[in-house]
């Protein structure tokens, strides 16, 4: 009798040792299973923010298929038989699958959360949107080789703005998500900033005319990219932008320029207020009093989308402006030449306009 228990003890021992290490190797090489764990379960899922992805299921996983994996090793080793071996991995399929059940109730409730009203959320809600921030692809840059410096257009919208709640429902009508592995061009990169979320607290998301494009990131790598029919999104972004740049409805303040000279030395520093702006103002009011040919568009247009001015593009000076109340915050560029005596900016239907003025008293 002392001989049997002895042989079961030692036979239960080796099993826990087995399903310890099973376990252990798997956690070890977790990072690496992470990202094809979370493809698999998004299979019975829907797509939600990666921000609200729980973290613990790649772990879950492994738990499962770890001890599965150490007892399958130790009965082979032992010359358990093929049956219980075979029991063994049934019982790990059963345990991945309800965890890929368990990932589908909970990624379900996380989407019917985010796509509530707003104002059927609680303030401290996770799933409650309290900043909405949209960067461009338009900058002015002013630099050389060793250093620069730079603003580009934005929109900060904050909580209670109607224009927040445009574009966050805009967001919930995001629909037919389908997996995108191809390059894109992006008009807009838009940040949804949950402040109540404990963890991660911004979702991005990136739109073209047509599209948004969201890639889902998890601790062991890109996860995959999501690509929406974003028709109303897109078409709400381009209203508020356009909104914003209105020059007579909305109040601009703040302007600073900046441009390449012996004491440039890079960053915001270099920036000087510029005091007159009801002179800017009116000029910025002023119709188009100049024509520029295809080659002065090609040329001061490409600063508008990147190209740093260098000492070699002559005496042009990137000016930047802002327009803020407690619900929002938008900043803007333009350009003037003063060698041509050319200011240079966007309307809000986003068309270059030029105005011929001298406008030298302002940038000494």
């Amino acid at each position: 009798m002392n001989e049997l228990k002895t042989y079961f003890n030692k036979f239960n021992r080796d099993m826990i040792f087995a399903a310890i290490a099973g376990i252990l190797i798997m956690f070890i090489i977790r990072r690496k299973l992470e990202v094809p764990i979370y493809r698999f379960l998004l299979i019975f899922g829907p797509v939600v923010p990666d921000i609200f992805i729980p973290d613990h299921y790649p772990d879950a996983v492994c738990l499962v298929i770890g001890t599965a994996g150490g007892l399958c090793a130790y009965m082979i080793w032992d010359k358990k038989g093929i049956s219980t071996v075979q029991r063994l991995l049934g019982a790990a399929i059963a345990g991945v699958a309800l965890i890929g059940i368990a990932f589908f109730v909970q990624t379900t409730y996380i989407s019917q959360q985010l796509k509530k009203p707003m104002e059927e959320l609680n303030n401290d809600s996770i799933y409650l949107p309290t900043e909405i921030d949209i960067s461009t692809e338009e900058r002015l840059m002013v630099g050389d080789a060793n250093q620069g410096t730079g603003k580009s257009r934005s929109l900060k919208l904050e909580e209670g703005s109607a224009e927040l709640e445009a574009i966050y429902y805009g967001i919930q009508g995001l629909s037919n998500a389908v997996s995108y592995d191809s390059p894109f061009d992006n008009d807009y990169t838009i940040s949804v900033i949950y402040k109540n979320n404990k963890t991660y607290k911004s979702r991005w998301l990136r739109t073209d005319e047509e599209y948004a494009y969201e890639s889902l990131i998890g601790k062991g790598g890109s996860i995959g990219r999501i690509k929406y029919d974003a028709e109303a999104l897109c078409s709400r972004v381009h209203g508020a932008m356009r909104t914003f740049r209105d020059f007579g409805n909305y109040k601009k303040e703040d302007f600073s320029a900046v441009w390449f000279n012996e004491m440039f030395s890079g960053g915001d520093a270099n920036y000087t207020d510029i005091v007159d702006t009801e002179l800017l103002l009116a000029e910025m009011m002023a119709p188009q009093n100049y024509s520029p040919d295809n080659e002065e568009k090609e040329y001061y247009g490409k600063f508008f989308t990147g190209g740093t001015i260098t000492p070699e593009d002559g005496d042009l000076i990137a000016i930047s402006y802002s327009s803020k109340t407690e619900q929002y915050e938008y900043k803007d560029v333009m350009l003037y030449d003063r060698s041509a005596k050319l200011l240079i900016f966007k309307d809000k239907d986003n068309s270059m306009r030029f105005v011929k003025q001298d406008l030298d008293s302002l940038f000494k």
